[in-house]
């Protein structure tokens, strides 16, 4: 079970970060003002794209190829916010960045709601478990670290946490649940 709240945990930061944070990045780490959120827009733009788009790409790559696809995406928009200073490049980013999220929930429902020995409401639960203390975390390490530093070290920082942990949790469940 505890894959199951690793992954919630690691989700739920690589949805709130950006998220949340997206427009404080804009205004503080690259000065755009007024349109600081636009970064949160952008980033939203690309969960909804990427989510009504979502089944079509799955039935074209599959379970698992959608999900490394997604983490792929992710980890692209995650680079190009966090390591430039062109402010259209870090606003397609995020647009990246949710692009790839997209999928990573409704993949994770379904390997919880599949995973052996376990009902399919306990999984969920347990999941969702993760889902609050990850977001508790994600909202304490990010205000830390960008008190230290700055918003764009600390969307940095979190995301490639989440992306290791949610790789590494993931692929333990995966060798168990059979995905469609």
């Amino acid at each position: 079970m505890a894959p199951l709240i690793i992954v919630g945990g690691a989700a739920i930061a690589l949805e709130g970060a950006p998220n949340e944070w997206a427009a404080l990045l804009m205004r503080d780490d690259f000065g755009v003002g007024a349109w600081a959120g636009f970064g949160s827009v952008a980033f939203g733009a690309g969960m909804l794209i990427g989510r009504l788009s979502g089944d079509h790409i799955l039935e074209w790559l599959g379970q698992q190829r959608m999900f490394r696809s997604a983490l792929t995406l992710i980890m692209v928009g995650v680079v190009a916010t966090v390591s430039t200073d062109i402010v259209p490049l870090a606003f397609i980013g995020l647009f990246v960045f949710g692009l790839g999220q997209s999928v990573i929930f409704p993949y994770l429902y379904l390997v919880a709601a599949r995973t052996p020995g376990i009902s399919a409401g306990m999984g969920l639960g347990v999941m969702l478990v993760g889902l609050r203390v990850g977001g508790i975390a994600t909202a304490l390490s990010m205000g830390v670290i960008s008190n230290a530093v700055d918003v764009r070290f600390a969307l940095g920082v979190v995301s490639g946490v989440a992306i290791v942990l949610l790789l590494l949790a993931s692929g333990s469940l995966s060798r168990r649940v059979n995905t469609v």
